[in-house]
């Protein structure tokens, strides 16, 4: 007589010990826990990471407002001393002609940072100063009240604060914005998300990543 053939078609489940699936079920259950759990810390500490460096650029942007602040005070206290030399100009050309003057000196940013000086003009956004990395060309004008350029709206109309906006190139980034109280200037200094991102995904981040964490990140700001 022929041996009957194994039945080769049971399942394998069939052929694990209880005790042993039940084992398997809780390594994986605890592994899928421990993912959660890390990937929500990364994005609890990545949030906190932005909202520090937008405070940080909030406080270079109100720094260097009381500075201009100061500075126009002061030339025109020489215009009403009648202290003024021949050919210096009015004090608002005075005081922008010493930050042009000044801008090479400025550090803080880096290379993909950059600090912005703008007034409205009409129903258009005018760009003064422009410190870009290692460039100072001025973005072009823009419509006052686009949805692109909203920091400098922001400070144009008076407010105070830091979080991730669209700038002049509509792209989301992490700007400061803060108004000047004389000449009816604004200023912003922004950021890009590299230097919030390299600490917890080095310095090859990848584009999903950082759509995904700059979605998180726009409800950490601070803004007055």
């Amino acid at each position: 007589m022929v041996a009957a053939a194994p039945d080769v078609h049971r399942p394998l489940s069939s052929k694990v010990k209880p005790g042993l699936r039940q084992s398997l079920w809780s390594i994986a259950v605890l592994a899928a826990a421990g993912l959660a759990i890390a990937l929500v810390s990364i994005g609890v500490l990545y949030k906190v990471s932005v909202h520090q460096q937008g405070l940080r650029l909030l406080g270079m942007v109100q720094e260097q407002a009381r500075m201009i602040e100061a500075m126009a005070a002061h030339e025109m206290s020489r215009s009403v001393a009648d202290t003024v030399p021949a050919g210096h100009g009015d004090a608002f050309e005075a005081v922008m002609g010493q930050l042009r003057a000044a801008q090479d000196q400025l550090v803080g940013l880096g290379q993909t940072g950059e600090l912005y000086v703008a007034r409205r003009e009409g129903d258009s956004i005018v760009y003064l100063l422009a410190h870009r990395g290692f460039s100072l060309k001025h973005p072009a004008p823009m419509v006052f009240g686009h949805e692109r350029g909203e920091p400098m709206y922001r400070a144009l109309i008076g407010r105070s604060g830091a979080g991730v906006l669209r700038d002049y190139r509509g792209t989301p980034v992490l700007a400061a914005y803060e108004p000047v109280k004389v000449f009816g200037l604004g200023m912003v200094a922004r950021s890009t998300y590299r230097k919030c991102e390299i600490p917890f995904f080095g310095p090859t981040s990848s584009c999903w990543r950082r759509r995904f964490y700059s979605s998180s990140a726009a409800g950490c700001s601070c803004s007055s």
